[in-house]
Protein backbone atom coordinates (compact mmCIF):
# COMPACT_ATOMS: atom_id res chain seq x y z
CA UNK A 1 0.00 0.00 0.00
CA UNK A 2 2.51 2.28 0.91
CA UNK A 3 4.19 1.90 -2.64
CA UNK A 4 0.99 2.45 -4.07
CA UNK A 5 0.32 5.68 -2.65
CA UNK A 6 4.10 6.73 -3.25
CA UNK A 7 3.68 6.11 -6.82
CA UNK A 8 0.19 8.61 -6.95
CA UNK A 9 2.00 11.23 -5.70
CA UNK A 10 2.91 14.00 -8.65
CA UNK A 11 6.01 14.86 -7.63
CA UNK A 12 7.50 11.21 -7.30
CA UNK A 13 9.11 10.49 -10.42
CA UNK A 14 10.94 6.70 -8.89
CA UNK A 15 9.97 4.47 -5.96
CA UNK A 16 12.68 2.75 -4.34
CA UNK A 17 12.81 -1.04 -2.94
CA UNK A 18 13.93 -2.04 -0.55
CA UNK A 19 14.38 -6.02 0.21
CA UNK A 20 15.78 -8.51 2.13
CA UNK A 21 14.15 -12.07 0.46
CA UNK A 22 12.66 -13.66 -2.27
CA UNK A 23 9.25 -12.79 -0.57
CA UNK A 24 9.91 -9.37 -0.12
CA UNK A 25 10.47 -8.80 -3.73
CA UNK A 26 7.42 -10.52 -4.70
CA UNK A 27 5.34 -8.31 -2.63
CA UNK A 28 7.21 -5.64 -3.99
CA UNK A 29 5.94 -6.42 -7.42
CA UNK A 30 2.81 -7.72 -6.46
CA UNK A 31 2.27 -3.93 -4.78
CA UNK A 32 2.41 -2.38 -8.50
CA UNK A 33 -0.50 -3.61 -9.70
CA UNK A 34 -2.45 -1.47 -6.55
CA UNK A 35 -4.34 1.06 -6.90
CA UNK A 36 -5.45 2.77 -3.86
CA UNK A 37 -8.89 3.43 -3.43
CA UNK A 38 -10.08 7.33 -3.38
CA UNK A 39 -11.74 7.08 -0.22
CA UNK A 40 -7.93 5.60 0.94
CA UNK A 41 -6.18 8.65 -0.33
CA UNK A 42 -8.63 11.22 1.32
CA UNK A 43 -8.01 9.49 4.69
CA UNK A 44 -3.95 9.60 4.33
CA UNK A 45 -3.88 13.51 2.97
CA UNK A 46 -6.43 14.03 6.45
CA UNK A 47 -3.45 12.49 8.12
CA UNK A 48 -0.82 14.02 6.46
CA UNK A 49 -2.39 17.47 7.15
CA UNK A 50 -2.20 17.14 11.13
CA UNK A 51 1.31 15.06 10.78
CA UNK A 52 2.75 17.07 8.24
CA UNK A 53 6.65 16.38 9.07
CA UNK A 54 6.00 13.34 11.61
CA UNK A 55 9.75 13.21 12.51
CA UNK A 56 10.73 16.52 12.48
Amino acid sequence: MALAFARTRWFTSSVLLGATSVQQIQENLDGAEVTPAAEVLEKIVAVHRVYPNPAP
